[in-house]
């Protein structure tokens, strides 16, 4: 998309993913922001993803009506990448704790269904940003014990997870799950 639409560094995309090899062969057309150091998606409305079942000898549809819908949907993503960089996680670690039992609660709960069936998070993939935020001293996201982790670089952690898996059929899918993740009412609606 042209950079009018880029938001801190997120430029927006509309993309299309197919899958014939599926248990339901199906085309998605998804609007997301992509960050552009981590290429990982940002995906904050579950209306932004438009999923169509793919029958033999069938044409695809008009793409101009989606993706002029997508465009033109109430978008406040700015307002979501704001407060997630602004707000953090305790340096505490019982408080840290605590986080970290929730989101993988939470990544056991949430599901994802749709025409190409049920997607989940992984626990372990909580967990293993959970190590790349507060024990890998080698990874981009990590922050020493003394300090905070913006909510944003979690959940960037988590997404670079999603990014590193090439699940090309499920991006949208676990980026929204992801980002509901750390939905306290207020921070993600």
């Amino acid at each position: 998309m042209p950079n009018k639409f880029d938001i801190d560094g997120h430029a927006m995309t509309i993309n299309l993913v197919y899958g014939l090899d599926v248990r339901q062969p199906v085309y998605k057309i998804f609007k997301a922001y992509k960050d552009r150091r981590t290429q990982n998606l940002y995906c904050f409305d579950s209306r932004w993803l438009n999923v169509y079942e793919l029958k033999p000898g069938e044409q695809f549809v008009n793409f101009e009506p989606i993706i002029k819908n997508l465009l033109e949907m109430i978008d406040d993503s700015g307002i979501r990448f704001k407060k997630m960089n602004t707000e953090f996680f305790s340096s505490d670690v019982e408080e840290k704790h605590t986080k970290l039992g929730d989101l993988i609660e939470k990544s056991m709960l949430f599901e994802f269904y749709g025409k190409g069936g049920k997607v989940k998070l992984s626990p372990p993939m909580i967990l293993k940003a959970f190590q790349n935020v507060y024990m890998n001293s080698s990874s981009k996201y990590y922050v020493k014990d003394t300090e905070e982790c913006s909510l944003f670089a979690y959940a960037d952690t988590i997404l670079t997870l999603i990014t590193d898996e090439e699940d090309i059929m499920n991006p949208f899918e676990k980026s929204y799950l992801c980002l509901q993740l750390f939905d306290n009412g207020e921070l993600i609606k």
